[in-house]
């Protein structure tokens, strides 16, 4: 009988594994799971995985080696690795379809020496078989099967699939391993992704690059990052574009028989505002003075039912709205969460339980810290609730929503603190009642003229007790609907006194930018304005990219200029703006297209679609969209990190340079300069911005005469000049 050779993602998780199986000795002392908190044994264990690669167990009497990956350690070959030819890139190489993806070890000295260390041990004579322990999702599957296939790996191999690190989940993993047969459509689907990807970003970068860009100044193209870059242009251009326009609000104050107020917003049918200021003026001169009638009262009860659980996106989402995490941010501080065995696996997209948790749920209660003892004291005391609302296996695919196991965390930072938070009170909350509310809605009928009121008030905080105790005050009350409002007791056909009347002149507001809570969820929705949290699941299948890729998306939008951080908001850069504009090929920025192509993925994942249909869909989509940037002319108009503006000669950049600022298309002869310093006064890039988009700048100061003079005055462009500028006093 020979060895077992099992393949973990990273060395932390390997020695991890090895722990628990057990059987497993550094300097003559068993490795034990408790010893892996241990700060005297941490560089130990290092130590022990840095001079072998591997660690050996012994597990039921068979010899199990556990040796570990870097991530992904093997990639798809570029096309300079089939031919040097591609190192330059011209029009007529491309598009580059290979006839077959083939794959190679990372260019790393220190990942190549580990990769041959694996390779020895898959292929050993003495394996008797491999087990794949990585991430269980699509990425980890394809870590591995790049590894096992550079390899040249022909060893059978069966799959570890757990969603969390508890040493009870590992052993269970273990006994219940998974065959390669049912994981092969994961596989696929990760091998479809990767190539997907590998040609619509390695061809058409590549192209648009030729077109739009040029040396050290590539133009960067990707099958999600450029519709997700679209829908932020789109929103920016709306921004900009935007004309407010006022309207007005009749607002009433009026005091019941008994003495109390309350207010109410006038309306027609459905329109509750005005146009024109005269037709205002016309109502408000009606009902001036004016007493109402109460025409209406309808009062209601409604029952407020917790949030789902999280998934990833989710989780990201109120991180970020919360705390002000980014994306990556969240999953990095969750997948350490997970690592340390006090989360389950974070890289989900479900939102739901399988039934076989419900009997775990209380034995992770009682795990929960001091800190939610109260509430879950007072939910133990009678039978939990196991809805359908939390428990259902069909919306569960590969991994549940993340919820805490049974392992009391212990020694948190603090932004790993808020996320276990997070995660801890939305579970307790699934088991809470409903909140109550109250909900009145009131008109008051004045000449004819009516006015509605509304007001919400809550009778029974339910789960909205732990929700009170992680939101601020401040936060609460904006979250508050502004017309609501306590209303009074009143009676149908009872006589009020109108207090007063006012006109309120307001401006229609342009869209808001996109934060990372609000993109993630137009990435998880392809773009559909969907806020019912039902409808959201639905649409899961059609998202821009996956839980676990979306995060990165927005780092590599930020990575390469095309986006920037602006407080909580993201806002495209002048170049990304570029980008999307001077594309020809709507389909490269269609967020319905790429949903699309992530339904099909997930297709391929459920073994209902053959993934040789989708990679030639993709290889048409490649040669066709190469095809229309070929036909484009060539423009300069992508400019590098320091675009300025466009040149108003040829539409190129403007770019800093030595003499100030030029036109990056000089090369193709275009003349434009703007010199700086002008009469004595640089000119910064915020001056030269202003100057370029409106043709005239404020009034700057420091400026000298020929006679020493200090004066201020604005600059503004000489017709036809070439970017001489003149004074203007």
């Amino acid at each position: 009988m020979g060895r077992i050779v099992v393949l973990a993602e990273k060395p932390d998780i390997g020695t991890r594994l090895a722990a628990t199986l057990g059987g497993c000795y550094i300097n003559g002392t068993e490795l034990k799971p408790e010893l892996l908190a241990n700060k005297k044994w941490e560089g130990l264990i290092k130590k022990e995985r840095h001079a072998k690669g591997f660690l050996v167990c012994n597990y039921k009497g068979r010899e199990i080696t556990v040796t570990w990956g870097f991530g992904h350690l093997a990639e798809l070959k570029q096309a300079k690795d089939y031919n040097p030819k591609y190192a330059r890139w011209s029009e007529g190489l491309f598009p580059f379809i290979p006839p077959s993806f083939e794959l190679k070890v990372k260019e790393d000295h220190g990942i190549k020496k580990h990769f041959q260390l694996i390779k020895r041990l898959l292929n050993d004579k003495d394996t008797d078989y491999i087990i794949n322990a990585t991430d269980a999702d699509r990425e980890g599957e394809v870590i591995f099967d790049y590894i096992y296939r550079v390899a040249e790996c022909n060893k059978p191999y069966k799959r570890l699939w757990i969603s969390s690190f508890t040493e009870e989940a590992i052993i269970n993993g273990f006994k219940g391993l998974k065959s390669s047969a049912e994981v092969m459509p994961l596989t696929n689907a990760g091998r479809c992704r990767g190539i997907a990807d590998w040609l619509v970003g390695s061809n058409l970068t590549a192209m648009a690059t030729l077109k739009f860009g040029g040396f050290k100044n590539m133009v960067s193209i990707g099958r999600v990052q450029t519709p997700t870059l679209a829908m932020l242009v789109k929103r920016e251009l709306d921004i900009r574009g935007f004309k407010p326009e006022t309207y007005y609000e009749l607002m009433g104050t009026f005091q019941t028989q008994d003495g109390a107020q309350y207010r109410g917003k006038w309306k027609k049918g459905k329109i509750d505002r005005f146009v024109e200021l005269e037709q205002a003026q016309q109502v408000l001169d009606k009902v001036q003075g004016n007493n109402g009638i109460i025409i209406k009262n309808d009062q209601t009860v409604s029952k407020e039912l917790p949030p789902l659980l999280f998934d990833l996106t989710s989780l990201q989402g109120e991180a970020n709205s919360r705390f002000g995490f980014s994306a990556k941010k969240t999953l990095d501080l969750a997948q350490k969460l997970y690592e340390n065995q006090f989360l389950t696996y974070p890289r989900t997209n479900s939102r739901y339980l399988t039934a076989d948790l419900k009997p775990e749920i209380a034995r992770i209660f009682r795990a929960l810290p001091a800190e939610y003892a109260t509430v879950r004291d007072r939910l133990m005391e009678h039978p939990l609730n196991y809805s359908k609302r939390v428990f259902d296996n069909s919306k569960v695919e590969s991994h549940t929503a993340i919820i805490p196991t049974y392992k009391t965390p212990k020694g948190l930072g603090v932004d790993e603190q808020k996320v276990y938070d997070l995660v801890a009170r939305s579970l307790l909350q699934a088991f809470m009642p409903p909140a109550v509310w109250a909900n009145t809605k009131l008109e008051t009928e004045v000449v004819g003229e009516i006015f509605a009121s509304s007001g919400k008030v809550l009778l029974e905080p339910g789960w909205r007790e732990l929700t009170a105790k992680a939101i601020s005050p401040k936060r609460q009350k904006e979250k508050e609907d502004d017309e609501s409002q306590q209303l009074p007791k009143v009676e149908m056909g009872e006589n009020v006194l109108g207090k007063g009347y006012a006109l309120l002149k307001k401006e229609t507001k342009a869209p808001k930018r996109f934060n990372e809570k609000t993109l993630l969820s137009a990435m998880e929705t392809a773009g559909k304005q969907i806020e019912d949290e039902e409808l959201k699941e639905a649409m899961k299948d059609h998202g821009l990219g996956t839980p676990a890729t979306r995060a990165a998306t927005i780092e590599r939008l930020i990575q390469v200029e095309y986006l920037a951080r602006e407080g909580k908001n993201l806002v495209p850069t002048e170049k990304g703006m570029y980008i999307i504009e001077a594309l020809p090929v709507e389909e490269l920025k269609s967020p319905q297209l790429t949903g699309e192509w992530e339904y099909k993925l997930n297709q391929v994942e459920k073994d209902k679609l053959e993934p040789e249909g989708f990679i030639n869909e993709i290889i048409n989509f490649t040669r066709e969209t190469t095809q229309k940037l070929k036909q484009q002319p060539k423009q300069g108009v992508i400019a590098a990190e320091n675009h300025l503006g466009s040149c108003p000669k040829c539409g190129a950049s403007v770019v800093p340079n030595k003499k100030g600022y030029g036109c990056s298309s000089w090369r193709e002869g275009c003349k434009f300069q703007i010199w700086s310093p002008v009469a004595g006064r640089d000119l910064s890039e915020e001056t030269v911005r202003h100057l370029l988009e409106k043709g005239i700048t404020p009034q700057l100061k420091g400026f000298q005469s020929k006679a020493g003079k200090s004066f201020s005055a604005a600059l503004e462009f000489v017709k036809d000049g070439n970017g001489k500028v003149n004074f203007k006093f």
